[in-house]
This record gives structure tokens, sequence and C-alpha cells, in this order.
């Protein structure tokens, strides 16, 4: 399966994932994929309460500005490539995001252009 997105007018490459909620219903939700973050996927309490992802537990992360951070993990199942895979979800404000723990073992091609093209693919 091909995941195709677009660079946005502000200069991030965005991409939509399948999320799975508690009654096995996926939704489309609208991520940044961001290389500076190591984790699989970031998404605000208002979406993790829509999905009623599964708490897991506080952990402790560094994030910008090398600040320890405690923050809220969830599991949730993705969509990605041909198959359902359970990540960990952070709890963090602002736009959802796509780490690169997700992205591994994908081939990215962007165009970096306003609206321009981007693909992920199985390698």
């Amino acid at each position: 399966m091909l995941l195709i997105g677009e660079v946005s007018a502000n200069k991030e490459v965005v991409l939509t994932v399948q999320i799975k909620d508690d009654g096995e219903i996926f939704h489309p939700v609208r991520c940044v994929l961001n290389t500076g973050f190591s984790g699989y996927l970031t998404l605000p309490a208002s979406a993790i309460d829509v999905l009623h992802l599964r708490y897991i537990d506080e952990i402790y992360l560094v994030i910008a500005g090398n600040q320890p951070s405690r923050l809220r993990a969830y599991e949730g199942v993705v969509e990605w490539h041909t198959s359902f895979i359970t990540v960990l979800v952070l709890e963090v404000e602002g736009h959802p995001n796509i780490g690169m723990r997700l992205l591994y073992g994908s081939d990215l091609h962007v165009h970096v252009v306003d609206g321009g093209f981007a693909t992920v693919a199985a390698l």
C-alpha cells in the first residue's frame, strides 16, 4: 500500500493515517511527519478521547529544548502499509505527528514545494 500526502503551506509533510477506535472503526487522522521525533505517533488529548485509546502509563521523555517531560502513553492500532500495527501513542497538544519509529522500514519521497507530492511505501 502506498501512503500519499502533500507538503503544506507551512512547509510540513502531511500524511493521513487510519487509526482504530475502541469500536474497531478506523478514522483518518492528518499527521505531520516529524523526523525529529523518534517515536511512533503523537495525538492531542481531544483525538485520544474521541478514539478511546487504551491508557498505558506515563513516561518521561526529553522533547524540544532538551526539557524532560512527563507524557501520557496510550496504545493505538494504525493501518500502515499492508498491515495493522499496534503503536505507542503519546499525548502531546498541537498537530498529530508521525515519528521515525513508524516510518522506519519505509521509502519516503517528497517533492519539497508548496503542494508538493509525498509518498511512503514499504521497503
